[in-house]
């Protein structure tokens, strides 16, 4: 560093020459002044001779009084995420001081320049800053509202690594569990406060879901491989080549083994449960007398592709639309009951044997719906 180098006096020059250039308002100028002398240390200045020393601090006055000027900004965010109950109350004041500094280390940073120039782009960071400060306090309390905040992230991720593993979404709900379970093991021995400071919380937190959902994945490869709990007679059904032919045993065992209300109350919850998507037409098919606002209600949820909904959500989700379409009162239970009598029914026809579903292991029936799954998908993706 160079030394003996006042640099408060540049400062004071840099805010004055800013005043005089109207890039600054007079009403900043002591506002400005301390703030920058405040937040400056020696470690932030680029050893460089006077003339450039001088026009890096009046850079930093420049772009903290942008910061200054913009401090409604600020002020109205932390309000909104105390209103959300984000924040405590008390704690205006020392997050606006928090904020302004993070955000003023930013802009005078790599690339400050296109941020303190464009209104949109520093709204995005300093909503990004009030969000982080936020993650470091829950982070800091070991709280389970850190992970729960970032829930539909952990379940973006738990999806698409299942499917770059060629996974069945049989698993998908028991990965999903077992993955917030390990995570919330280590928010509360305190294994995620190993984050280091500088990179955003969320960019740290999307590592560390992401290594677990890995180790997950792989206790349950290994465990898969370990378990032998369905004999040679099933397992050989599952040779993905034949797919066509059961695809093809399936679409006629639904017309002989099924009546026809039967039928389309079963291929609409399949529907629903295996392929996670239906259209207006599947609706009309099982329930041809559907109301039209009741169509649109069942479309705003199960139109669009939902991998990410709990199975447990979409469970009463549909139990709650059958209902409406039946227009008679049924249980959870009964519904369930419903759909997996059917299905192990059309199982047994295509495996010619029987089934004792009582009997079967948990490892069993989860194969035999991976399969179910397959044959399903195969059959409509056919149609």
């Amino acid at each position: 560093m160079m030394a003996k180098i006042n640099y408060h006096q540049y400062i004071e020059l840099g805010v004055a020459e800013l005043i005089q250039e109207k890039q600054l308002g007079l009403s900043q100028k002591e506002g400005v002044t301390e703030w920058v002398k405040s937040w400056l240390v020696e470690e932030k200045v680029e050893e460089k001779n006077e003339k450039e020393l001088a026009l890096q601090l009046k850079d930093y006055a420049y772009k903290a009084g942008i910061i200054d000027a913009n401090r409604k900004m600020i002020d109205k965010l932390i309000v909104a995420f105390i209103r959300e109950k984000r924040f405590a109350p008390d704690q205006k004041e020392k997050l606006q001081q928090q904020i302004s500094d993070r955000l003023l280390e930013k802009v005078t940073g790599k690339g400050g320049d296109k941020i303190v120039n464009d209104t949109s782009r520093l709204q995005y960071q300093i909503y990004a800053i009030c969000n982080d400060e936020e993650d470091l306090q829950l982070l800091e309390q070991n709280s389970h509202k850190l992970l729960d905040k970032y829930q539909a992230q952990i379940a973006s991720i738990v999806k698409k690594l299942i499917d770059k593993r060629s996974i069945s979404t049989v698993y998908y709900d028991r990965i999903f569990d077992d993955t917030k379970a390990l995570l919330f093991d280590k928010l509360l021995t305190g294994k995620l406060k190993q984050y280091r400071k500088g990179a955003l919380v969320r960019t740290f937190l999307y590592k560390v879901f992401t290594n677990a959902t890995i180790d997950i994945l792989r206790k349950h490869i290994r465990q898969r491989e370990r378990e032998v709990t369905l004999n040679t007679d099933i397992t050989a059904f599952f040779d993905k080549s034949s797919m066509g032919l059961f695809a093809h045993h399936y679409g006629s065992l639904l017309k002989i083994l099924l009546k026809k209300e039967n039928r389309s109350k079963f291929e609409f919850c399949v529907k629903t449960l295996y392929l996670r998507q239906i259209n207006q037409t599947d609706i009309i098919q099982a329930y041809p007398n559907a109301a039209q606002e009741l169509q649109a209600n069942i479309l705003s949820v199960f139109e669009k592709p939902f991998p990410l909904m709990a199975l447990g959500d979409i469970w009463k989700h549909l139990l709650d639309f059958v209902i409406q379409l039946e227009e008679k009162k049924q249980g959870l239970t009964y519904l369930k009951s419903f759909v997996e009598s059917h299905k192990y029914l059309i199982l047994e026809t295509i495996l010619e044997k029987p089934l004792m579903v009582k009997d079967l292991s948990r490892e069993a029936k989860n194969a035999l719906d991976e399969f179910f799954e397959l044959v399903v998908y195969k059959y409509y993706q056919e149609l």
